[in-house]
């Protein structure tokens, strides 16, 4: 993923599977890479490898402050 191949990766599963650990991972290898955070969100990440951008979102159900969730999935 952190190649930048991609531009959509959705991951799915059952609650304690996982996946939120998965994205906290790619984070810090992100980092490990040269990765630049952006601001910090309660529902994810954001951060630049490069010249591209990654957005990842903890739970697409959720609301992040004034944002509803279909509004945080756009």
């Amino acid at each position: 993923m952190l190649s930048g191949e991609l531009d959509l990766v959705v991951i799915t599963g059952n609650a304690g599977d996982g996946k939120t650990a998965f994205l906290e991972n790619l984070l810090e290898e992100a980092v490990k890479h040269g990765a630049i955070q952006g601001p910090s969100r309660d529902n994810g990440a954001d951060f630049q490898l490069g010249d591209r951008w990654f957005h990842t979102n903890n739970d697409g159900s959720q609301d992040e402050g004034e944002r509803g969730n279909d509004e945080v999935l756009i």
